[in-house]
């Protein structure tokens, strides 16, 4: 009879040997919970795009049926809860990123715009300010940003809490500038920053 390669005697000792591994480490499967769930939060985040909404939920579905076919097998339990974890951590992210979603400018706009200091950064250029509570004249209340960074003159400085009215130039949010590159974007996307100016 011919030996199938899944019969090899190397393949099943290596089986042996991570099982072996994971017996040994019975009472440090707890540790594992918080890399498994920042392992699904990672895959998240290297996506190039966004998924559909529905595949988290679909992962923590396969997860639980896994763990249901596999009662009473200790092998496919302990995938099960492994896959379950890293799903849990892939399903937050995505969580989090839908409950952040807020207006992003999509084309350069110029005109008064008004809006509360929340931050003031200063540069030897002039300070940097974030804004809350804005309004632009050229937009309506639910389609303007929640928040904007604006670079002011150097002799300006609000003081945090203020309400401030200015003539800005807005710029929507740029894309990397090569794959890889430093991702304003996502990075903007999750403080609610929808225009720079």
């Amino acid at each position: 009879m011919q030996r199938k390669p899944s019969d090899s005697p190397g393949l099943s000792h290596a089986a042996g040997a991570v099982a072996g591994c994971f017996r040994t480490e019975r009472e440090r499967w707890p540790l594992w919970a918080p890399v498994l769930i920042g392992i699904g939060i990672a895959g998240y985040f290297t996506l190039g795009s966004e998924p559909p909404v529905w595949l988290g939920s679909l992962f923590l579905f396969l997860a639980a049926g896994f763990l249901w076919s596999g009662r009473g097998h200790n092998a496919t339990v302990l995938f099960s809860l492994a896959f379950g974890l890293t799903a849990i951590g892939f399903s937050a992210a995505q969580l989090c990123t839908h409950l952040v979603a807020a207006p992003i400018l999509e084309r350069p706009m110029t005109g008064a715009l008004s809006g509360r200091v929340l931050q003031v950064e200063a540069f030897a250029s002039g300070p940097r300010i974030l804004l809350d509570n804005i309004r632009l004249r050229n937009l309506p209340a639910d389609g303007s940003p929640e928040r904007v960074r604006l670079r002011l003159r150097a002799a300006d400085l609000p003081e945090v809490g203020s309400r401030i009215s200015v003539f800005a130039r807005l710029l929507s949010l740029g894309a990397p500038a090569a794959p890889g590159a430093y991702d304003f974007q996502r990075h903007a996307w999750f403080p609610r920053i929808g225009a720079v100016g």
